[in-house]
């Protein structure tokens, strides 16, 4: 009876080392995804801001100052 505790204690310990390492692996590989994310999504961003700031600069999406659709007497 004793040998079969000692053994059954032996196996949880063996257990917990390798939930810890998986969880380390699972933590490895969120690290892993987010950096990958991180360089794809970001230059997106960057290239959607450049083009809306050259949108933005077009001559025909300012105001001229002009007289065109105003009512004259």
């Amino acid at each position: 009876m004793k040998r079969l505790i000692a053994d059954l204690k032996k196996a949880l310990k063996e257990n917990r080392g390798q939930a810890e390492s998986s969880t380390l692996y699972m933590l490895l590989i969120v690290v892993i995804v987010a950096i990958i994310l991180i360089a794809v999504v970001k230059p997106m961003f960057n290239n959607s801001v450049k083009a809306s700031a050259k949108k933005a600069a077009l001559p025909s999406n300012t105001v001229t100052g002009g007289t065109e659709g105003t009512a004259t007497s």
